[in-house]
């Protein structure tokens, strides 16, 4: 299933989310740097980079701690 856009999700998670890729390149993070950051595995990272999925609300504050994005 696909992370289409959910009522309850604000629109800053959607944003932190496009720009993923971008924030993790400027920190010189990789992959599996944030991964084990997260407890989530590299194929997962790779779909929010995408897109493709939308993390869970946990998920995304522990992304949100590596970032320095405000929680969900």
């Amino acid at each position: 299933s696909t992370g289409g856009e959910d009522m309850n999700t604000p629109n800053y998670v959607y944003s932190n989310l496009e720009g993923m890729f971008m924030n993790r390149m400027h920190k010189g993070l990789s992959l599996y740097d944030v991964a084990q950051k997260c407890n989530v595995s590299v194929r997962a990272l790779t779909r929010y980079e995408a897109g493709k999925q939308a993390p869970s609300k946990e998920t995304y504050n522990n992304l949100a701690n590596v970032f320095g994005w405000k929680e969900w």
